[in-house]
């Protein structure tokens, strides 16, 4: 990841906490975010999602690019995050 990314994923976070939004329910959406991805990767567990059938397929090819690995330590990483919040 370049530095250039990083600074502007803080700029954006900076954004949106700057619009009154909480920074704890951002988290636990992205952790929930990730939670799907990582359900989306089967098409077993797939069927687990409350979400249209547009939305599944959405999931499942952004799911496919993702190394299940990164799921993993992004989950870690939110939960912590959510838990010292």
């Amino acid at each position: 990841m370049t530095f250039n990314i990083i600074s502007n994923t803080l700029l954006i976070y900076d954004e949106i906490l700057s619009k009154g939004f909480d920074g704890s329910f951002f988290i636990n959406g992205l952790s929930s975010y990730f939670r799907d991805l990582l359900i989306s990767k089967d098409n077993i567990t797939i069927q687990l999602l409350e979400v249209g059938d547009k939305i599944k397929e959405n999931y499942k090819e952004y799911a496919n690019k993702v190394d299940v690995n990164f799921i993993y330590k992004a989950l870690d990483i939110t939960n912590a995050c959510d838990l010292s919040y």
